[in-house]
């Protein structure tokens, strides 16, 4: 196995810190000691111990990017909803979808408070705008869920719901 030689200077002649060179001293020996297979070891163990502490800082990051959005979970009618990102200073109500949508059924449009039914539509892009708009200041109602349901539709899309 190569050695690492270690001088008191890098490649370009600037002197390295105390420090450096005796980190880079004891690994000269290290690896001088160790077997060829030991250290494709640690060097296998290191790489893999490095991106699971990657993929940690990774998805804490991705926990307080959602929380930074104010996402939220809730469970409703015995199955998991998930929030759609909201403001911190918002007064607007929350919109719950699944957090794996159904793939069989119409959408259903419900407060969650009461349980009241605000409609039932065939396509989600109609659903997803009702319940915007139901949520916000202007519509009135509270919290809001989307569900998928076999109820029979109320409405053809928002312009019929919303007029």
């Amino acid at each position: 196995m190569a050695a690492l030689v270690v001088t008191d200077d890098d490649v370009e002649g600037v002197q390295l810190s105390v420090y450096s060179a005796e980190v880079l001293a004891e690994i000269h020996l290290i690896a001088r000691d160790i077997s060829e297979s030991a250290w494709l070891s640690a060097l296998h163990w290191s790489r893999e111990h490095h991106a699971q502490i990657r993929e940690n800082d990774r998805q804490a990051a991705e926990r307080a990017e959602l929380q930074a959005l104010h996402v939220s979970e809730v469970e409703y009618e015995g199955q998991r909803y998930i929030s759609w990102p909201w403001r911190g200073d918002s007064m607007a109500s929350i919109v719950y979808e699944p957090a794996v949508m159904p793939t069989a059924g119409h959408y259903r449009i419900t407060e969650m408070q009461s349980d009241r039914i605000i409609a039932t539509v065939a396509g989600l892009q109609d659903a997803r705008a009702i319940a915007r708009y139901a949520a916000s200041h202007d519509g009135g109602y509270g919290d809001i869920c989307i569900c998928r349901c076999e109820a029979a539709i109320t409405h053809n899309d928002f312009e019929s719901w919303f007029f």
